[in-house]
């Protein structure tokens, strides 16, 4: 692996200025932000294939949009584990609050906090191995 040509491949092409402003006005506009997902997709299937100048052009924004949109649906199902746990675990955070008093609020609390320990736990992992196997969803 070559990391020098990793970190100067972005200024090997003779049009990375272009490229790259055109990147950053889309990746901050709200919405249209999606394309430069998109992009970064792309991109990173032209190095998979070892394309000689990797950087693709803006030329077909809304392929990019919809390459960036399914990716954000896809991340949103994937996360959906770590919702409903978020979501557990603070209702009854809530539920326990709202109902429990004295001794037995004590005790519930403890209880909630320790499953939250727990989840969170679950979570960081879950995370974790999401993250790793991301980038090669993305590429596939």
């Amino acid at each position: 692996m070559d990391v020098g040509k990793s970190l100067r491949f972005v200024f090997d092409d003779k049009d990375w200025i272009s490229k790259l402003l055109v990147g950053l006005l889309v990746s901050i506009v709200p919405i249209l932000n999606f394309a430069f997902l998109g992009y970064t997709v792309r991109l990173m299937r032209n190095v998979r294939e070892g394309i000689l100048y990797p950087l693709p052009d803006w030329s077909d924004i809304g392929d990019y949009f919809v390459k960036g949109l399914i990716l954000v649906v896809v991340i949103i199902i994937y996360m959906i584990p770590i919702i409903i746990l978020s979501l557990i675990l603070g209702g009854a955070g809530v539920v326990t609050d709202m109902t429990a008093s004295g001794d037995l609020a004590d005790v519930a609390g403890g209880l909630i906090a320790g499953a939250g320990v727990l989840l969170t736990c679950l979570i960081t992992i879950y995370v974790l191995v999401f993250t790793f196997y991301f980038y090669a969803m993305v590429i596939h």
